[in-house]
């Protein structure tokens, strides 16, 4: 029996091709990996921006304008008649704008980093806190009320913690605004 050459040379050839075939697909899969983290990158990235755009117009760019515009003082401060409206009427719509606003900050707030989420909550407990401690201090109707409670100890200490609180969450209502603006345009 003589060696076959012929049989031999075609399963050499067809071993190479499959190899060669082999480290092709290799190849072509790695590259394939590297498109796919590119689009998952990219995917991640555009799923951030979103999210930020979304914590912007929801939470932080409705705190800042309010915040920093000419009716803050009525959304922020403890005494909303700082804002003396032209009419009953035009107080009612802004007494129905004012809990609008805050409703849906709550509603919000969880969109927030942990720091402007713990201003806001601060921010709202004190607020309710001097209500509450206002409203049980005076126990007969007075329209001075609310001057005799907050010239008492417990007041002056509530309006107090209620200052710093305030001041704290305007400023990280204004650190989170830039962060999110400049990541955005970054």
């Amino acid at each position: 029996m003589g060696f076959d050459f012929s049989t031999n040379l075609w399963s050499n050839i067809w071993y190479a091709l499959a190899g060669i075939g082999t480290i092709a697909l290799a190849i072509v899969t790695y590259w394939s990996l590297g498109e796919l983290n590119n689009q998952l990158s990219f995917m991640r990235s555009q799923a951030r921006i979103s999210r930020l755009n979304v914590e912007m117009t929801k939470l932080v760019a409705p705190l800042q304008l309010k915040k920093g515009g000419r009716d803050g003082a009525y959304y922020f401060d403890l005494n909303r008649s700082t804002f003396a409206p032209e009419s009953l009427a035009r107080s009612h719509e802004m007494s129905s704008h004012y809990y609008g606003f805050w409703d849906n900050i709550k509603i919000n707030m969880y969109l927030g980093p942990e720091y402007l989420w713990t201003a806001l909550y601060n921010y709202m407990n004190t607020k309710e806190r001097y209500y509450i401690s206002r409203n049980e201090y005076n126990i007969g109707p007075s329209r001075f009320s609310g001057i005799l409670f907050d010239n008492s100890d417990e007041g002056r200490e509530i309006v107090r913690i209620f200052d710093q609180e305030c001041t704290l969450l305007k400023s990280q209502i204004e650190r989170r605004y830039f962060e999110i603006r400049n990541e955005l345009e970054g």
